[in-house]
């Protein structure tokens, strides 16, 4: 079968249409893919590699490096369970809170520990009338 020039070029754009069609959904579905899991190793969860605990925590890292104090934060609370500790043990691990509230001291930690952000996180320790920590809770403003 002898086919015209013409209909040659047109096979020939709707097969390249058709697999390029195909490559760039695949092209974005690869990239969405990559990025949901860029996302999930930065940002801190538990949802992937956490990049931002490459820093073990001590006392005078908290004190002296107050914009990787997000980094270390994760190694703290998985080597001190401050719930039952006294106030001045907390104190002579994190130094004077930063803010304080009735029962609560307040601890700036950083920048919130996620991929894009603007928000600050803050360490609450609350204790009870005898100073033993109660509760603790990091939140975000």
């Amino acid at each position: 079968m002898i086919t015209s020039k013409k209909e040659r070029f047109r096979n020939i754009m709707n097969t390249t249409i058709r697999y390029k069609g195909t490559s760039i959904l695949m092209i974005v579905v690869a990239g969405i893919i990559f990025l949901g899991s860029l996302m999930g190793c930065v940002n801190g969860d538990n949802a992937g590699i956490d990049f931002f605990n490459r820093s073990t925590f001590t006392t005078e890292k908290w004190l002296n490096d107050f914009e990787n104090r997000g980094y270390i934060l994760n190694d703290f609370l998985t080597n001190y369970e401050l719930v039952g500790m006294a106030k001045s043990s907390v104190i002579e691990l994190l130094g004077e809170a930063d803010k304080t509230d009735e029962n609560t001291m307040i601890f700036f930690v950083g920048t919130k520990r996620h991929f894009i952000t603007f928000d600050d996180e803050w360490l609450y320790v609350k204790y009870n009338q005898d100073e033993i920590v109660i509760d603790t809770e990091i939140r975000e403003d």
